[in-house]
């Protein structure tokens, strides 16, 4: 029966309940044609668990089932196109371009984000509301943001040049910018006194200003080998450290900028032996709690042909360095065809590192990582699809994890991600929730298993939204959020027990 002859016999139903069960019913069929016609359980196991909550379909099979994948759908629309079936997808927007760095207040009840659109802007944590209109007034890409330790200042660093001090508690700006890098400053930092602030640019050099004056240092700008891309105090305030672009890792005296030690980041004895050449650069930095240890992400570009054809390959790797003898003590290493980690920081405790990843396409990838600070060994993970992970940061109070994806910024649940990962290590089901991988045969928009068994279709409008974890808040382009029934998945062989009653209890629209 053709589309109009259904719409004519629909026109003959004279109860509205019925008529309305039977157009979602059509609309049902069409939408998740593809894997009810591919696998029947899917009727169940992929379409339901899809279907807009308001559609009598959903309200009249969902209660009678149980261990399907739970859909959130954040900031999408469910309405359907009247068309085809298919879902209308309006994303939204945090920022109008990339996030590239995001802080955490110490009290753990705002953040605050810099991004390519020339913004900085001011959230709450808990609810994901903007607390101010966007502060204006940088002339390029806000590069790196910083909260005070006191919580009254946020200061940003920009391409134009300049750093800007804002008042944390109004979002107004704290006088003029802080001008005298000859290139865009990459980074910034707040002593721990709230007292200082450092800036590192492009220009090679690491500047100290004072908060109160808004004045640099008396004595002259640090100098470093190449472009400098972070920076950082020790929790004393006693000692700055810096990172540059030819992977030389520089601490000074803050008193009086004396140079006390640098050393570069050397590539692995095994690939100096190779044929490849190589040129390093440190891509964020921070200290321990007792200011003994670095952590740095460093990048290593190798030129030259691999062994799977690439011209160019990149890795990026985190290290753990002793301050006094320059010598690594972890290595945090990623898959240099997977993920390949941008950024990382430590947790307040000390105990935990959390990165954040860009992976390279089309191989699937995690966007951040969280790790045993002390074994290097990952403890959990959360993945989204599509956009990299530029920020991350972990909240003073140990309880979520905050990553800027493209233009929108994402909140897990530290806890619950960690008991995640421990819990469903060996579940073939864990790619709903980890890593989550397309199919690139026959079986497009199919996420599937271990064992190549079909898990779940995800229908294509909503893939580039599809987002995997312990997601506590979304802010920006809307995601589609799938997570595990809490009493489990019934897939494979097992998908009879997602049906809980017998059909014949149902209640069914009356004619």
């Amino acid at each position: 029966m053709g589309d109009a002859a259904i719409a004519h016999s629909l026109d003959q139903v004279q109860s509205p309940e019925l008529l309305k069960f039977l157009r979602d019913t059509h609309a049902f069929l069409t939408s998740f044609r593809e894997p009810i016609e591919r696998s029947a359980p899917h009727i169940y196991l992929s379409a339901l668990p899809f279907e807009p909550k308001d559609s009598l379909v959903y309200r009249t099979f969902s209660p009678h089932c149980t261990g399907l994948v739970i859909v959130d759908v954040l900031g999408l629309s469910h309405a359907r196109d009247v068309c085809n079936g298919g879902h209308t997808v309006k994303p939204l927007q945090a920022h109008g371009s990339s996030v590239n760095s995001i802080a955490v207040s110490p009290d753990s009840t705002t953040f605050v984000s810099g991004s390519d659109d020339h913004s900085v802007r001011i959230w709450d944590a808990r609810t994901g509301d903007q607390k101010f209109p966007p502060l204006l007034g940088h002339g390029g890409s806000v590069y790196s943001v910083a909260i005070a330790p006191n919580g009254s200042m946020i200061a940003s660093a920009s391409e134009d040049r300049t750093v800007r001090l804002w008042y944390a508690q109004t979002g107004a700006s704290a006088g003029e910018p802080l001008r005298g890098h000859n290139k865009g400053v990459t980074s910034v930092k707040f002593s721990p006194d709230s007292r200082w602030v450092i800036s590192g640019s492009n220009d090679g050099t690491v500047r100290i200003w004072d908060v109160a004056t808004r004045r640099p240092s008396t004595f002259s700008p640090l100098q470093c080998h190449s472009g400098v891309s972070a920076v950082a105090f020790t929790p004393d305030g006693q000692t700055v450290a810096s990172g540059d672009g030819s992977g030389h890792i520089y601490l000074w005296k803050a008193a009086n900028g004396d140079l006390l030690r640098t050393w570069q980041v050397r590539p692995t004895e095994q690939n100096l032996k190779s044929s490849w050449r190589y040129d390093e650069g440190i891509l964020s930095i921070e200290f321990s709690r007792a200011g003994t240890h670095i952590l740095s992400v460093g990048r290593l570009w190798a030129c030259g042909i691999d062994s799977i054809g690439d011209m160019e390959a990149q890795e990026k790797v985190g290290s753990v360095w002793d301050v006094a003898t320059g010598q690594c003590n972890c290595v945090l290493k990623g898959n240099r065809r997977v993920d390949l980690q941008q950024v990382l920081t430590y947790s307040a405790d000390w105990r935990l590192i959390a990165s954040g990843s860009a992976y390279k396409a089309p191989d699937a990838g995690c966007g951040v990582r969280l790790w045993d600070a002390k074994t290097g060994q990952i403890v959990a993970t959360a993945s989204t699809r599509g956009n990299s992970a530029r920020s991350v940061a972990l909240t003073p109070n140990g309880q979520s994890i905050m990553a800027g994806f493209s233009s929108q910024i994402l909140v897990w649940d530290v806890w619950e991600a960690r008991m995640r990962f421990i819990d469903h290590t060996g579940d073939a089901v864990a790619a709903l929730t980890d890593n989550l991988f397309f199919d690139k045969s026959d079986r497009t928009n199919w996420i599937i298993g271990s064992s190549s068994e079909l898990l779940l279709w995800v229908p294509p409008e909503y893939q580039l939204f599809l987002q995997g974890g312990a997601i506590k808040l979304v802010i920006g382009p809307a995601r589609v959020c799938i997570t595990r029934d809490p009493n489990g998945l019934h897939y494979g062989t097992n998908w009879t027990l997602c049906w809980q009653d017998n059909v014949t209890n149902v209640a069914f629209p009356a004619v």
